[in-house]
């Protein structure tokens, strides 16, 4: 997704008049590596202790580019920081970020030119300290007041689609890795789904199944964690070390059946890197593609042997 032009009079990203990076004094946008609870929460309620699952938001995107809503409710009295994050290897941390500019009329945050469906963006609400009043005892005080500590909420999730003039975000995920990874599954999703559709329209008797492993498309990206995906007679396994694994689905169950310990023993032979270390499904995926001697788990189970009858005291004996 690329954003309409910036409107007139509205510096462009990056600009000194319309950047959204605070001083050195202000809050910096959400860090990669730290997180803090969701904004959604009941009031008295801590987050930590209420199931929120990741959801669809839908906010509002003027045409100018600005984001006129967020996907949570920011508390009173807070400012709200945003920016694109994206996995960098210059960076020592793994991940680089740019912040979203806040325009000249305050409304809203303005959207980078280079933004699209899948980028993961954070969010952070700054609650400010604050200042006592001028008479402690002032109206409906009933003790003296202090400043405040002030509070620091990130919200996390991804870019999910566009809808006319509104933009579809996906979150909140407890971190950026969540998050990118929510993103990378739902893009492979598409991709996967795109591949089994193609087999569809070419008809025949592989209509609606999924094509050999040579016809797959994947994601660019190498995967961001161990996931496994189910689709039709065939599941792909992605991992961080040996990528993407399309298998046969009965292939991958039956293998799973095994002990990990011994499917890395079959598979060092035949799979450089196997230490032992990887994900039960990552090996079963690895075994699914490389050993033969996998059980057949659609095969009826062979009947039980009938236990030999038992043999009475010998009544011929002299």
């Amino acid at each position: 997704m690329t954003t309409p032009p910036h409107a007139a009079g509205t510096p462009p990203p990056g600009d000194a008049a319309g950047r959204a990076s605070p001083p050195d004094s202000e809050p910096t946008p959400p860090r990669a590596d730290q997180s803090d609870r969701p904004l959604d929460s009941p009031p008295g309620v801590d987050s930590r202790d209420v199931l929120l699952e990741p959801r669809l938001r839908v906010a509002r995107l003027h045409p100018s580019g600005v984001l006129l809503d967020f996907p949570f409710r920011p508390p009173p009295g807070s400012t709200v920081y945003a920016a694109t994050f994206w996995p960098e290897s210059r960076d020592p941390s793994g991940w680089t970020h740019l912040e979203w500019s806040r325009p000249p009329h305050g409304r809203g945050l303005q959207l980078p030119e280079v933004t699209d469906i899948g980028d993961v963006v954070g969010f952070r609400a700054v609650s400010r300290p604050q200042l006592p009043p001028s008479n402690p005892y002032a109206a409906g005080n009933q003790r003296p007041l202090g400043p405040t500590d002030g509070h620091v909420h990130d919200w996390w999730g991804y870019l999910h689609a566009t809808q006319g003039h509104t933009i579809v975000v996906h979150g909140p995920y407890p971190t950026v890795s969540a998050a990118y990874t929510a993103a990378q599954a739902a893009l492979a999703a598409q991709v996967w789904q795109s591949n089994i559709d193609s087999g569809a329209r070419a008809g025949g008797r592989d209509a609606g199944r999924a094509p050999p492993e040579r016809a797959w498309r994947e994601p660019a990206q190498p995967p961001a964690t161990v996931t496994v995906t189910w689709h039709g007679d065939t599941a792909t396994v992605g991992d961080p070390r040996f990528g993407w694994l399309h298998v046969d689905a009965d292939g991958l169950a039956a293998a799973l059946a095994r002990p990990a310990a011994d499917l890395a023993r079959d598979l060092r032979p035949r799979v450089r890197g196997i230490d032992g270390t990887e994900a039960p499904v990552t090996l079963a995926a690895l075994a699914a593609l490389h050993l033969d001697e996998l059980p057949d788990i659609r095969a009826s189970p062979s009947p039980p042997t009938p236990p030999t009858p038992p043999t009475g005291p010998d009544l011929d004996g002299p």
